[in-house]
């Protein structure tokens, strides 16, 4: 009974707010009673997988959710990004990478069986754990921007092109196509009321030019341009002549040029032709100029789901008179596909409106911050005073030309939706120029090439202004900043010097992003990072730095602040730049929660993206310098590597050396003229039309010949597994008046180091299996290395030889070192079958060389020549050796 009763009271509570609402707005929108009212709400996972094209009600993770859309007789909901799935129904692998952000599976449409119980649900669903956004759906009026055609406008054919009136009006096309004149895998999507693809200059009669799209008002993949024609605000014959103004075959004896001699164009058809988009708004009974937000979202994801570079939205929606934050709610299925299709490098392009003149209202999407919103210029280079100006204009382009018009004919096009396409199309050759270069432009990229290569319209203002925003694009200059010998390089820049300037005590953030909701908070840190950044390879000239603001994570000093990515660039130089921006760190909530975190990130951990462009000063990527690391008398030759063409090459040296050969070639070979050099160095100096490259110098040491060897002195014997201590017989004076730069040691396999060896006069060295060895000491100069070898043997022991010294005759016994051994070792020793003992006089020669068999063994020594004897006795696998002396 109480679920019953809090049921019943939440409904009379979403009423009575319903009733409230429509009261308020009623002078706006007046929703009107038809059979089927359709509600969008967003599920998260929670609620909602989001694989499937139909989701059955009884099959929702959520019971609330289930058991309320069962109430009001709603058993199923589908999915409104419906090019997503298959003929199966299922989920199709999207080529996009980046949707997680925006979940755009869990975007549903319900069908509500009358208009006061779509209202009570909406209410209802906002409730829900797992609901972000519940709405009505109510068409909106989104208007192509069209002017009218006057002779204002009508006073040439493709001007935009080539003005033989006023030349400085034009895009400069025909310089353009000296550089490029597209591709044909660019793809250009016209979002728009369809495209007549049988028009024999947009498409040769097999689909390859004007490939295929979806129509999203009549739900049919054919998106031909086929709407009535009764009212000016139609959308009938907008579209073929927006893509004509793209991508018209040119060059082919008929009708129009396009600014892309080679491109694919989408056509996306966003209104119905069979009927009206109910309910419907507004006193203008003609279908074609309405379109509901869903269908312009659904156009939108199917191009970036199928490989679109571009999309051209040459229309606007108005009227809203709200904030950003606020449109971005009522329009939250159309941002959130604007917004995922930026983050996947898509580039949209979309008409500020003309209705400057009724109130200059911001229209969307030209409005949203992803969106490049494009003005209108005349031939004149004037605005044209119907097109809308503000703060989200980017750029200007000349509008009002002819273009293709369906049904094989040809007609003007105007106000800022003539302007879009030409953005569109320039942006095209960018993108086509960027591959053919190898560069990996992004669609930040594309936009700031627009922004910084249009032609400057100072009657309004130097530099952006909000008449025609940073101008008038100019499409030569933006290809010719990408042509050689111009490069582009992509770096990012992280962290740099934070200093605190000052806390907050209110923080108001609009646009939501990193994880923290918009909305106001409280004793908010505000840190400014400084960062002086030097470029990888530094220019001949200062190049065009700007920064990629997708890719980056950095703020504004702004408050209220946008959440958008920032940064200031300053002293732009051929060899670096100077970055600034904020960071956050904020405390509280408005509710008085603690949380403590940066945003959007901590000082070290902030980021910005930023591409430069230029001629660069390609020396700089020359080297290294390669050659041995000592320079000798008779001469050593050192080399450049990877070195690019340049004027003149300068080869330079430290003391103690000279040039002997090679001067100005990439080869040059030095000769040593002292030996007293601790160290020395050579140098080459690039010298190039844009400058003189100094590459990093090789440090080196000079000598005038090999060294000499140095004794090592140490045990002849090493028993197995025991260490001895081995010493050089050098001094730090031979160092450097023999010009060594590297001495070390090295053994053969019988034995191996037991401590550091590198630049050590002495070693310790274990031996690790029987037999004899070697143990050198090397050193090496600019000349060579020169080695003293040093003979040892490892052995199982040590023979204890007595008398020592001895004058007459000696008894052989075994020492291992630890006397609790010496009766199991002498017991060892004289059990075996047969022993060979052979000593070697003080040279070296063997004198001595016997067999024995039984268990003592004694040798008669008089006579023999005074000296230091060595004797080895060997039984079987195992060798015992130590000296003697003979008195």
């Amino acid at each position: 009974m109480k679920k019953i009763i809090g049921f019943v009271v939440l409904v009379s509570l979403c009423i009575a707010f319903t009733v409230f609402s429509v009261q308020r707005k009623s002078t706006v929108n007046v929703l009107k009673s038809v059979e089927n009212v359709r509600v969008i709400a967003h599920f998260d996972s929670s609620i909602i997988s989001g694989t499937t094209l139909t989701s059955f009600t009884c099959n929702m993770k959520s019971q609330e959710v289930r058991e309320l859309l069962e109430h009001y007789d709603v058993h199923e909901t589908q999915a409104i990004f419906r090019n997503r799935y298959n003929s199966l129904g299922l989920l199709q692998t999207p080529v996009i990478k980046n949707n997680n952000r925006y979940f755009l599976e869990g975007w549903q449409l319900i069908l509500v069986k009358g208009k006061s119980e779509a209202e009570e649900l909406v209410c209802l669903l906002k409730e829900q754990k797992g609901v972000k956004e519940a709405f009505i759906e109510l068409p909106l009026r989104a208007k192509p921007s069209i002017s009218p055609n006057d002779p204002y406008f009508v006073n040439g054919s493709q001007w935009h092109l080539k003005s033989i009136q006023n030349p400085l009006a034009d895009i400069d096309a025909e310089a353009a196509w000296d550089i490029n004149r597209g591709r044909n895998d660019v793809i250009i999507a016209v979002a728009d009321g369809g495209v007549d693809y049988n028009h024999p200059d947009l498409d040769p009669g097999d689909r390859s030019r004007v490939i295929a799209g979806y129509d999203f008002g009549d739900f049919d993949s054919d998106p031909m341009d086929n709407l009535p024609d009764n009212h000016p605000a139609s959308y009938a014959d907008h579209g073929t002549r927006v893509a004509g103004a793209i991508g018209a075959i040119t060059n082919d004896s008929t009708g129009v040029a396009g600014i892309m001699w080679n491109c694919k164009i989408m056509p996306l058809k966003m209104v119905s032709s069979l009927s009206i988009s109910f309910p419907f708004i507004g006193t203008i009974f003609d279908f074609s100029t309405t379109v509901l937000p869903s269908s312009t979202a659904m156009a939108i994801d199917y191009a970036v789901n199928h490989g679109a570079h571009v999309i051209n939205m040459s229309y606007g929606i108005s009227g809203l008179g709200y904030t950003l934050a606020v449109v971005t709610q009522q329009l939250s299925v159309l941002y959130d596909a604007i917004s995922n299709a930026y983050d996947n490098n898509v580039v949209l392009v979309a008409a500020m409106g003309n209705e400057y003149q009724q109130g200059n209202p911001i229209e969307y999407p030209a409005g949203f911050y992803e969106v490049i919103g494009v003005g209108q210029t005349n031939n004149s280079l004037e605005r044209v005073e119907t097109s809308n100006t503000g703060p989200n204009i980017d750029v200007s382009a000349p509008g009002s030309y002819y273009t293709t018009s369906r049904n094989n004919s040809y007609a003007y096009l105007g106000g800022t939706s003539s302007a879009t396409p030409v953005v569109s199309g320039v942006a095209g050759l960018i993108i086509s120029q960027g591959m053919d270069r190898g560069f990996n432009l992004t669609n930040d990229d594309v936009k700031h090439i627009l922004e910084i290569t249009a032609d400057d319209i100072e009657s309004y203002g130097l530099g952006w202004d909000e008449e025609t925003g940073y101008g008038k694009v100019n499409a030569y200059n933006a290809l010719q900043l990408l042509d050689e010998p111009n490069a582009l390089y992509h770096y990012t820049s992280t962290g740099g010097t934070s200093v605190k300037l000052q806390t907050l005590d209110q923080w108001i953030l609009i646009d939501g992003r990193w994880e923290l909701a918009p909305g106001m908070y409280l004793s908010v840190d505000q840190y400014k990072i400084t960062k002086h950044v030097v470029f990888d390879v530094p220019f001949c000239s200062i190049p065009q730095v700007w920064m990629r603001e997708r890719q980056s994570k950095s703020l504004s000093y702004g408050n209220p602040n946008g959440g958008q990515p920032f940064c200031i660039i300053t002293n732009v130089s051929n060899t670096g730049f100077d970055l600034e921006y904020v960071t956050y760190y904020v405390r509280y909530n408005l509710a008085g929660q603690t949380l403590n975190k940066w945003f959007p990130a901590a000082p070290a951990s902030t980021y910005v993206a930023y591409t430069a462009v230029g001629e660069p000063n390609l020396a700089a990527t020359a080297g290294p310098i390669t050659g041995p690391s000592g320079v000798c008398s008779s001469g050593t030759a050192f080399t450049i590597e990877n070195l690019p063409p340049v004027s003149s090459i300068i080869w330079t040296c430290g003391p103690y050396l000279t040039v002997t050969s090679g001067q100005n070639t990439s080869t040059c070979t030095f000769s040593a003229t002292s030996t007293s050099s601790s160290s020395t160095w050579v140098r080459a100096t690039l010298v190039t039309d844009c400058g003189n490259i100094i590459l990093p110098q090789k440090t080196v040491y000079a000598a005038l010949s090999l060294p000499p060897l140095f004794d090592v002195s140490g045990p002849g014997s090493i028993v197995l597994n025991s260490t001895e201590h081995y010493v050089a017989d050098i001094l730090p004076m031979d160092i450097s008046s023999y010009g060594i730069y590297y001495y070390d040691w090295s053994v053969t396999n019988k034995l191996q180091f037991e401590s550091s060896h590198v630049y050590r006069a002495d070693a310790y060295i274990k031996g690790i299996s029987p037999g004899f060895g070697t143990i050198s000491f090397y050193t090496t100069n600019g000349c060579g290395s020169s080695a003293f070898n040093y003979p040892v043997r490892v052995v199982s022991g040590l023979l204890r030889v007595y008398p020592n010294p001895a004058n007459n005759e000696i008894t052989l016994g075994i020492d291992y070192g630890d006397r609790k051994y010496k009766e199991y070792a002498e017991r060892d020793l004289f059990s075996a079958n047969e022993y060979v003992v052979t000593i070697y006089n003080p040279s070296g020669t063997p004198v001595f060389v016997n067999r024995y068999n039984y268990k003592e063994i004694k040798i008669n020594v008089s006579g023999w020549q005074r000296g230091i004897y060595y004797v080895n006795l060997k039984t079987g696998e195992e060798e015992y050796s130590t000296t003697f002396v003979v008195e």
